[in-house]
Parts: C-alpha cells; sequence; structure tokens
C-alpha cells in the first residue's frame, strides 16, 4: 500500500524518513557513503547516472526527497557546506542583479559577492 506523504503530519513524515527502507540491507538509517565512486556499464555510462559521491551522492537522496515533500517543492539539493549552498545560489545571478545581505553576514559570502559576483556585474547591498 503506498501512503501519499502530503496526506501525513510534518512530524510524522520528519520522523519516519517518508519512510524510506534501503533496498540491499533493509535498514530504516540511510546508508552513509562518505566518498566513492560508481562502477561503468559496458558501454562506459553509469548505472543509474551517478558518477562520483562528491557530485550525486545517495546519502543525500532521503534528506532531500523529505525536505522537498516538508517544502511542497519539486525537489531540494542538499551541499556540503554552506559556502557550496552560497557559491551555488549566486553563479546564476546575472549582470545587473541586487543581492541584499545582512550586515553581520559570514565574512566568506561578503568576501565571495565582492570578488567574483560584483565583477560579473551583481549589485551587493548590505542591510543594518
Amino acid at each position: 500500500m503506498v501512503h501519499d506523504p502530503l496526506k501525513r503530519k510534518p512530524e510524522t513524515l520528519a520522523a519516519q524518513g517518508l519512510g524510506w527502507v534501503e533496498g540491499t540491507t533493509r535498514s530504516v538509517t540511510p546508508a552513509v557513503y562518505p566518498s566513492t565512486t560508481f562502477l561503468r556499464n559496458p558501454d562506459l555510462t553509469y548505472h543509474e547516472g551517478r558518477k562520483c559521491a562528491r557530485a550525486d551522492n545517495p546519502t543525500y537522496d532521503q534528506a532531500a526527497a523529505l525536505i522537498a515533500t516538508l517544502e511542497q517543492g519539486a525537489g531540494a539539493q542538499l551541499f556540503a557546506s554552506g559556502m557550496a549552498a552560497i557559491g551555488a545560489v549566486l553563479t546564476a545571478l546575472q549582470p545587473g542583479d541586487h543581492v541584499v545581505i545582512g550586515a553581520g553576514v559570514y565574512g566568506g559570502t561578503r568576501a565571495y559577492l565582492e570578488r567574483i559576483a560584483g565583477p560579473w556585474g551583481a549589485g551587493l547591498h548590505a542591510a543594518c
């Protein structure tokens, strides 16, 4: 029987991790893949499209699905660090875009905006 996750309370979804069960071991706790590469098929393509855990780590699949469900989004993207997330978002800026940041923002964020996004043409505005 398939349950519609949107008909459950958010607390239940979070506590049960969407009810996922790991396929090989039947663990209800997701496996952790600290680093790996993935086996290639005879035609040199990758099984299920996964190439390297740095870019596509199966450790994050359940957490991303849970966040997307809780936020009622089409998907979620997880990052290994805050700067990785900031970099991904800020590289989507176009010339003329503006970024408003708090006065107490992490220094690496401010430096990224001033040294990289600024020369691209993005405006930086610090809020008080």
